[in-house]
C-alpha cells in the first residue's frame, strides 16, 4: 500500500506521467481510498482549505482510474457518498453556499462548491 500511495502522490505532482492501475494494485487503491477519505473525515475541520485540495486529488484518482480499467466503475461508486459527506462539511466550513458533484461517463467527478 505504501507504494501504491508513493506512485499515486508522484502522479498527482507531475512526476510520473501516467499511474498504471495493474490488477495487483486493486486492493491498493481500495486502501488508499478508504485511508485518505477517513484522514479527511478526522481532519477536515482542522485546515478545510488542504482538505478541499485533498477531495479534488481523490475525484481525479478516482476518474484516472476508472479509465484505465473500466470494470473499477462499480467499485469506485462507492465513494460517491463519502465525496458527498466532505463536500457538505467543506460547503460549511468555508462558507460556500452550496456545493456540486457530478459524475459523467466515462467516469469522471467533477467537484465544485459555489460561493
Amino acid at each position: 500500500m505504501e507504494d501504491f500511495s508513493k506512485r499515486v502522490e508522484n502522479w498527482l505532482s507531475g512526476v510520473e506521467n501516467d499511474l498504471d492501475i495493474g490488477l495487483e494494485d486493486l486492493q491498493n487503491l481500495d486502501a488508499y481510498l478508504l485511508k485518505e477519505f477517513d484522514d479527511l473525515d478526522s481532519n477536515a475541520d482542522q485546515d478545510p482549505d488542504a482538505a478541499y485540495g485533498k477531495v479534488i486529488k481523490l475525484a481525479a484518482v478516482c476518474g484516472h482510474a476508472a479509465r484505465k480499467r473500466n470494470h473499477l466503475v462499480g467499485m469506485l461508486t462507492k465513494y460517491i457518498h463519502r465525496f458527498i459527506t466532505v463536500m457538505n462539511r467543506l460547503q460549511k466550513d468555508l462558507g460556500a453556499i452550496s456545493f456540486s458533484i457530478s459524475v459523467s461517463f466515462p467516469f469522471d467527478i467533477s467537484l465544485s462548491l459555489n460561493f
